[in-house]
C-alpha cells in the first residue's frame, strides 16, 4: 500500500505565530494555574523571637501576596515553618486571608503540643496544607495570605532556628491556584 504524499503547497514550515497561545482561561478544572512560593530565610540569630503569650504575632516574613488569574480559583496554601521553642507547651498557628488589603476571613487555627527543642534540636512541620475554597474576588485583586504564632504562657519561638550555630533554616509558603 502505498503512503500518500502531502501535495508540495501544503509543506510550508510551521511558525510559533501559527500555534496559539495556552491562555489560564483555557485550561480544564482542576489545573494548576499559577504557583506563587514565599521562601523566608531570616538567620535565626537576628531577632526573630515571637514572644507573646495570648495574643497571636504575625510572620511578616511568611506573608505571600498574588494576583488571581482566574474568577473562582481554589488556592492549595502550603506553609512549612522551621522554629524552635524556649519551653515545652502548646503552639498555636493560623492563617488569614485578605483582598484588596481588607480582612476577608481567617481560613484555619492549629494548635500542638512542642517540646523545649532550643539546644536540642529543632522542628520541621508543615503549619497549614488547606485548599481555601472561600475567597471572594474578582480578576485583577489582590490576595493576601498572613501567617500568625503565638504560644503557651510566654515561651519564646523562634523561626528559623537551628541549633548548630549556623542559624540557615528556611520556612516557606506556596500557593497554587487551582482551576474550577
Amino acid at each position: 500500500m502505498a503512503l500518500s504524499t502531502i501535495p508540495t503547497n501544503m509543506q510550508s514550515a510551521l511558525v510559533a505565530s501559527d500555534i496559539p497561545a495556552i491562555t489560564a482561561g483555557m485550561q480544564p478544572d482542576g489545573s494548576v494555574v499559577q504557583i506563587v512560593n514565599t521562601i523566608y530565610s531570616n538567620n535565626a540569630s537576628s531577632g526573630l523571637g515571637i514572644s507573646a503569650s495570648a495574643s497571636s504575632v504575625e510572620i511578616t516574613g511568611l506573608r505571600t501576596t498574588f494576583t488571581p488569574k482566574l474568577a473562582g480559583s481554589h488556592f492549595l496554601v502550603q506553609c512549612n515553618v522551621m522554629h524552635g521553642q524556649s519551653d515545652s507547651g502548646w503552639m498555636h498557628c493560623k492563617f488569614s486571608r485578605d483582598v484588596n488589603s481588607t480582612y476577608q476571613a481567617e481560613i484555619l487555627e492549629q494548635s500542638w503540643y512542642a517540646k523545649d527543642i532550643y539546644g536540642g534540636g529543632i522542628e520541621s512541620r508543615p503549619w497549614f496544607n488547606k485548599v481555601d475554597t472561600g475567597a471572594t474576588y474578582t480578576v485583577g485583586d489582590t490576595i493576601t495570605y498572613k501567617f500568625y504564632a503565638n504560644t503557651q504562657n510566654a515561651t519564646t519561638l523562634t523561626i528559623n532556628w537551628n541549633n548548630n550555630g549556623i542559624n540557615n533554616s528556611t520556612s516557606s509558603v506556596t500557593i497554587m491556584e487551582i482551576a474550577q
